[in-house]
């Protein structure tokens, strides 16, 4: 117990003010609740938190000896009323936190001293009473890690000495494994198979297909060379250079021209999410779209321009893959191209596709079929047209399709019975499992 006697220079103050002059280590809410419980009392009695001292008065506090000391780096921690720990476990030893990112972990990492990841797991020790400072000489629980103070992640802590001298030590000798998830700067092609070489030659497990895979379903002119290999019908094309445009461009539309007439459809070989696609009508259109591919990729590819409904079927899996409901797509526009994907937000999707339980089956088989025949792993989604006729072309798989809130892969998983949570946990399971 400790008394303060109030002087002429203390009079006239509430309370509560008095104390966060005398007392700056404890709290604001626990000096609060001090005085409602009677461990702060004044003149041996109860008082209010804003009662107004007077010269003479004499304050009595039943509270801890270190809320008396002068704040110092090393007990911040008692200015926490109420840890805030995301604790993803716990045992005798040690404590995972998951800190969230504008945390810092240390006072030195510019934050304000009892407003760190480690002032709050001290805190947390000290009121469970599973640390005491005062019994100890000089231990007090430490990070055996660190994380950035704008990165979010695993923290692990130390509640002995000796469990920080194991897990330094497993850390030192690399027993444990760090991964990181991260936000690549700029725009990197992660379909194309080079992000995948380079994961592999660091030997670090990914989600999804690996490098030939990848390059592959990402080069619409050589995929559908594997595709018509395995047997599976795709749409009929051809594949031109800006090389053969620069040497005679009316030879090649007039190619074109022969081989599918109008409408045409003009892609990039090599690019995603429906980017420098066109629909072409007539040979001025036609131009056009090829100078818009071009600028692109320096190779296009020209297929016909049919007519049928647009489905889409999600597989994941490696030796066993498993295909989800069929999802069918209406454009808002002509096709299904980048503004009626992204930015139009009118196209209608529905879920499970309207088609006959057989030809859904069907569309399911060709995905499985499809997928064996890249070689995928993961997960993938594969694209189709269904014609009036009953015919399935394949129309292109995309290895990293998106996950966004209104993606077609998770919104056809979940369909099938599988929420997005749990198809995240598998997708990580698959990365570890091959």
């Amino acid at each position: 117990m400790k008394e303060f006697h109030i002087g002429p220079n203390d009079a006239g103050q509430r309370l509560d003010r008095f104390l966060a002059k005398a007392v700056p280590l404890l709290p604001a809410s626990l000096a609060q609740k001090y005085i409602r419980i009677k461990r702060i009392k004044l003149n041996n009695a109860r008082a209010e938190r804003d009662t107004r001292l007077k010269e003479g008065d004499v304050l009595q506090l039943y509270i801890n000896d270190e809320f008396f000391d002068k704040p110092r780096e090393d007990n911040a921690y008692l200015t926490v009323a109420t840890p805030k720990l995301n604790i993803v476990y716990e045992d005798d030893h040690i404590l995972l936190v998951d800190k969230r990112p504008g945390l810092a972990v240390h006072p030195h990492d510019g934050a304000e001293y009892g407003r760190t990841l480690i002032d709050h797991i001290q805190a947390y020790l000290y009121q469970k009473r599973e640390w005491s400072p005062r019994g100890e000489n000089s231990f007090t629980p430490a990070l055996c890690n660190r994380i950035d103070r704008n990165t979010g992640g695993i923290v692990i802590a130390a509640k002995t000495a000796e469990a920080l001298r194991v897990m330094n030590q497993k850390i030192k000798d690399r027993e444990l494994d760090k991964r990181y998830l991260a936000i690549v700067e700029g725009s990197p092609k992660p379909r194309d198979g080079a992000l995948q070489g380079y994961l592999r030659t660091l030997g670090v497990p990914f989600a999804g297909c690996d490098v030939l895979a990848s390059a592959v379903g990402m080069d619409k002119h050589v995929m559908k060379l594997v595709f018509k290999d395995a047997g599976i019908p795709v749409l009929d094309s051809k594949r031109f250079l800006k090389t053969d445009f620069i040497a005679d461009e009316q030879a090649v539309i007039s190619q074109i021209e022969e081989a599918f007439g109008y409408p045409v459809i003009c892609k990039p070989v090599n690019l995603g999410s429906s980017v420098g696609i066109s629909k072409a009508k007539n040979i001025d259109e036609l131009e056009k779209a090829c100078e818009k591919a071009f600028e692109h990729d320096k190779k296009l590819v020209l297929e016909e321009g049919i007519i049928g409904m647009e489905v889409e079927c999600a597989v994941m899996g490696n030796d066993e893959p498993v295909a989800s409901v069929i999802g069918e797509v209406v454009p808002c526009n002509e096709f299904y191209d980048y503004d009626a994907k992204y930015l139009a937000n009118e196209s209608e999707l529905h879920i499970p596709a309207r088609l006959s339980d057989d030809m859904l089956k069907k569309v399911q088989a060709e995905a499985i079929r499809a997928y064996r025949a890249l070689g995928c792993e993961g997960f993938t989604r594969v694209d189709f047209f269904v014609c009036a006729d009953g015919k399935i072309l394949l129309n292109e798989p995309n290895t990293i399709p998106g996950f966004t809130s209104i993606s077609m892969y998770p919104k056809l998983f979940a369909a099938s019975g599988i929420p997005y949570s749990e198809l995240l946990d598998r997708l990580i399971n698959y990365a570890f499992e091959r």
